[in-house]
């Protein structure tokens, strides 16, 4: 899965040295406004901003105003979603889907 910047975050992640870290948290930058996304889970959908994005040479984290977060493991290639902090069985992964509403950005969950 992939939301809004994840596809250039990994790069600038490995880039990173262990003690760095670039975060960004919309809810404290009143002057940038949050990209909009619609997630839907099956047929429900909802449309959220997104509330931070963090990223390092081993993990990215973004995470949604309504509770839907995504945490990658940037070696494995692996990651995984939750809601409201709860982890979402992989096998109803394909049932989520993320399209942005904001043209410039993108969402991916695979």
């Amino acid at each position: 899965m992939r939301l809004h910047h994840l596809a250039c975050l990994p790069a600038f992640a490995l880039s990173a040295t262990a003690a760095q870290a670039g975060c960004f948290n919309y809810e404290e930058s009143p002057s940038t406004p949050a990209p909009l996304f619609e997630i839907c889970y099956g047929d429900v959908c909802d449309v959220t901003p997104i509330t931070y994005e963090c990223a390092n040479q081993y993990n990215v984290h973004i995470g949604f105003e309504i509770g839907w977060s995504k945490t990658c493991d940037v070696q494995a290639r692996s990651c995984d979603i939750f809601w409201q902090g709860r982890p979402i069985d992989p096998e109803k992964v394909p049932n989520i889907t993320c399209r942005p509403l904001d043209a410039e950005d993108f969402c991916d969950f695979p």
